[in-house]
């Protein structure tokens, strides 16, 4: 996909730099120089932070849990495969809130699936800390991955937009 866009570009006479982080630019601006080309400034340092902790959150939910699985089966008096049922659960969260929020953000916007994403995941990992039994830590896993697919669904559209041409789909050139 990128080498159709650096084609694209290349044919249109644009000067585009393929470097990795050309990919992964979000806080980028085309503006047009005096001569009349088109430069690309790169993303800010906070932007590629940002984006990165986003995507990062799905992985972080998971990763961090992991060393306590003995402990929360002690603690809720649950065996350990229904304890690592949970696991099974977030990862079922972040497929379904990757299909859910995809077709959100592109309707609604990105603010608000991501807003309202994390803010699940918060009131999810909070709720779970109370959770009286596993089978609803289970269930508030579930919402915690798709408070993170949220914010990981939003990160990459955020992060592929800007990648993409400028100009609009119907504004290239049909030629062969």
């Amino acid at each position: 996909m990128l080498t159709v866009i650096l084609n694209r570009h290349a044919g249109a006479g644009t000067n585009h730099v393929p470097s990795l982080l050309c990919c992964f630019m979000t806080d980028t601006e085309e503006r047009a120089a005096p001569t009349g080309e088109r430069t690309t400034t790169r993303p800010s340092l906070r932007v590629i932070l940002v984006l990165g902790a986003m995507v990062a959150l799905g992985p972080f939910t998971i990763d961090m849990y992991l060393p306590a699985l003995p402990d929360i089966g002690t603690d809720l008096g649950a065996s350990s495969s229904a304890v690592q049922l949970t696991i099974t659960g977030t990862l079922l969260g972040l497929a379904l809130g990757q299909l859910i929020v995809g077709p959100l953000a592109d309707s609604l916007g990105r603010r608000r699936p991501l807003i309202a994403g994390i803010g699940v995941h918060v009131a999810a990992s909070v709720l779970a800390v109370f959770a009286p039994t596993v089978a609803v830590l289970g269930v508030l896993r579930v919402f915690q991955g798709i408070g993170a697919a949220a914010a990981a669904v939003v990160a990459r559209v955020s992060a592929g937009r800007s990648s993409s041409p400028s100009t609009g789909a119907g504004s290239s050139s049909s030629s062969p």
